[in-house]
């Protein structure tokens, strides 16, 4: 149940699961793209590519998903953990 004026838990806790999700395929792509500028092999480059587009296959479904529940990367808490949590 929605009380007046703002959001539930669950609409909060899914919103920021799709920030973080977002941040986190972001940075995904960097590396990705990264290792798509480094490899000289063609098996690796295909490999690069499929990678990307599978990646940004991801993104874009996030993206889409927070543009239907309207979500900005201001709302639902922190977007992504602190750097003394480990997953950086």
């Amino acid at each position: 149940m929605l009380r007046a004026g703002g959001r539930g838990a669950a609409e909060k806790l899914a919103e920021r699961d799709i920030l973080y999700n977002m941040d986190e395929l972001r940075r995904q792509l960097h590396y990705a793209r990264m290792q798509f500028n480094q490899a000289t092999e063609p098996e690796l480059v295909d490999a690069c590519v499929y990678e990307i587009s599978a990646l940004q296959a991801r993104y874009d479904f996030y993206l889409r998903r927070a543009r239907e529940l309207e979500i900005t990367q201001g709302q639902g808490g922190a977007a992504r953990p602190t750097a003394k949590s480990g997953v950086y």
